[in-house]
C-alpha cells in the first residue's frame, strides 16, 4: 500500500469470529458490547431489516473473555516441590 493511500489496515475480527475464537457465544460477545465492556465499531447498513456490523479488536475481545478463562482452571494438588 502506498503512503497516500488513505486506507489503512485495521487490526479487527467480526463478533461471530471473536467469538469462535476464545470459545464464547456471539450474544456473549454482544452483550459485553452493549453493555460497554467490550469497545467495538458499528457498521450500519441501509435498508429494511439490516443488522449492523460490529468490528472488534482482537486484543480487546482477549482481555475481557481469556483472562477470566485463567480462573477457571483447575488447581493442580499434590504438586511435590523439590
Amino acid at each position: 500500500m502506498n503512503k497516500n493511500s488513505r486506507l489503512q489496515e485495521l487490526d479487527l475480527e467480526t463478533t461471530i469470529h471473536a467469538a469462535r475464537r476464545v470459545g464464547r457465544g456471539v450474544t456473549s460477545v454482544h452483550t459485553a458490547i452493549h453493555n460497554g465492556e467490550l469497545p467495538a465499531y458499528v457498521i450500519t447498513g441501509r435498508g429494511k431489516g439490516v443488522r449492523p456490523l460490529y468490528l472488534v479488536r482482537p486484543s480487546d475481545v482477549d482481555k475481557l473473555f481469556l483472562t477470566d478463562r485463567i480462573d477457571d482452571l483447575p488447581v493442580p494438588t499434590g504438586l511435590v516441590s523439590a
